[in-house]
């Protein structure tokens, strides 16, 4: 942040140690915190309030709301708070994943040393083609497969991953999710639009419900649009133009 947004970016730090973010996560506040400062454009709070510019004003309140709504996320306030995590845990993995001993498949699944924080042991979670119709807090995994949930609508807010395959998925939205490499939401009807500042090693729509691309899309190897919207076919050849996407499947 430049000085002149010295005060804000204590205040997110703040938030940040507050929520001791790991290394993974530490890295997309940083994303997070260069895409405000990009929006900012050199200019400050008070230029904002003086020029009266409501169009930058509403990118700068969601920017601030995601980053704020990302870090809430991962607060960890107090040992009530993590019994109560485990009880949501222990309910969400019998009566959800439908797990019959729910306590000895956590421990199977998950490491728990740093608990609420969980990373899925091998880093694979399969969830696909179960009734699963949420997820919890605090998972941190590699890759996340939840191909065919169809009772699966909303992902939790800060979830990281590298690789998220969600075909024949019905969430939404993909806003304060984090995927690093890999993303498939092909046949996905649900999603209109991706967030700002996404950056994939691969990305698969084919058949989604995509109206758009986002302007600042990047994609290093392959987009698969077969099947979209005209619009967003057009989009994918401006942005392959512009060196943006390495291959295009149309």
């Amino acid at each position: 942040m430049t000085e002149q947004m010295k005060p804000e970016n204590q205040n997110l730090e703040t938030m940040a140690v507050k929520a001791n973010l790991s290394n993974v996560e530490r890295e997309y506040f940083e994303k997070l915190k260069a895409e405000l400062l990009q929006i900012f454009g050199g200019k400050t709070l008070d230029d904002i309030e003086r020029t009266q510019d409501l169009v930058l004003a509403r990118k700068v309140h969601k920017k601030m709301g995601q980053i704020l709504e990302f870090l809430k996320s991962k607060e960890i306030n107090d040992e009530e708070m993590k019994e109560k995590a485990y009880e949501e845990l222990l309910e969400w993995a019998r009566d959800d994943v439908e797990k019959e001993n729910a306590e000895e498949w956590i421990e199977r699944t998950f490491d728990l040393a740093e608990f609420p924080r969980m990373k899925v042991k091998g880093g694979v979670l399969d969830l696909s083609r179960t009734n699963v119709s949420y997820l919890p807090r605090f998972l941190e995994m590699r890759e996340l497969n939840i191909s065919y949930t169809l009772n699966l609508t909303r992902l939790p807010a800060g979830m990281v991953c590298d690789e998220l395959f969600a075909r024949k998925s019905v969430f939404a939205t993909l806003e304060n999710i984090y995927v690093r490499k890999v993303l498939n939401i092909g046949g996905n009807k649900k999603i209109k639009i991706l967030p700002d500042g996404l950056v994939l090693q691969d990305l698969y729509a084919m058949d989604s419900g995509l109206e758009t691309l986002p302007d600042d899309l990047i994609v290093h190897s392959e987009l698969w649009v077969r099947g979209c919207a005209d619009s967003v076919k057009q989009k994918a050849r401006e942005l392959q133009a512009r060196g943006q996407i390495e291959k295009l499947a149309l």
